[in-house]
C-alpha cells in the first residue's frame, strides 16, 4: 500500500473514494496541461479504478470504484516532459514520500507510461492538490461531480 500525499491538498477525497491510496495502475489520461513558464503548472486528470481480482464470464477482471481524479501541481521546475503524451496510460503515478517534503519543501511527480518508457515523464513542484474526485463510467464520463471540501 502507498502513503497517501499528505502533502497534497484534498488527498483525503481519494482515500475515501477507494479506502486507500492506489497506485493508479493502468490509469487512462484523459487530459493533461502543462503551462511552463512563472510558476508553471500541470493539470493532470486519471480514470482510476480498483482491480478486484474477480472475473467476468469473459474472463476479464471486474473492476470497480472507478472514479475521475482530476490534480493541479504548482510550482513547477526540473520538468522533463517533452515526450509526455496526452493520450497515455500510466503504469503508475509516483509521488514523493511525505517525510521528503518536510525536508525540501517540494515534491517530484513520476509518470509512468504504459505505452513505453520513451512517453514517461516527471517534474518537481512546490504545490499540489486534488481539484475532484468523481464516480464515472467505464469511459471516465462522471456519474456524479464531487469537488474535494
Amino acid at each position: 500500500m502507498n502513503s497517501p500525499p499528505s502533502y497534497l491538498r484534498s488527498y483525503e477525497a481519494v482515500v475515501r473514494a477507494f479506502g486507500l491510496w492506489p497506485d493508479f495502475h493502468d490509469a487512462p489520461v484523459l487530459a493533461f496541461k502543462y503551462t511552463e513558464g512563472g510558476a508553471g503548472v500541470v493539470e493532470l486528470a486519471l480514470l482510476v479504478w480498483e482491480t478486484t481480482g474477480l472475473l467476468d464470464r469473459r474472463g476479464y477482471l471486474i473492476l470497480a470504484k472507478r472514479h475521475l481524479v482530476r490534480f493541479a501541481f504548482r510550482g513547477i521546475t526540473d520538468a522533463d516532459l517533452s515526450q509526455f503524451i496526452p493520450a497515455n496510460i500510466l503504469f503508475g503515478l509516483g509521488l514523493s514520500n511525505p517525510e521528503e517534503v518536510d525536508v525540501t519543501d517540494k515534491f517530484e511527480v513520476t509518470l509512468d507510461s504504459a505505452i513505453g518508457s520513451e512517453f514517461c515523464g516527471s517534474f518537481v513542484a512546490r504545490t499540489g492538490e486534488v481539484l475532484e474526485v468523481s464516480p464515472c463510467d467505464e469511459k471516465g464520463n462522471r456519474v456524479e461531480q464531487i469537488r474535494p471540501d
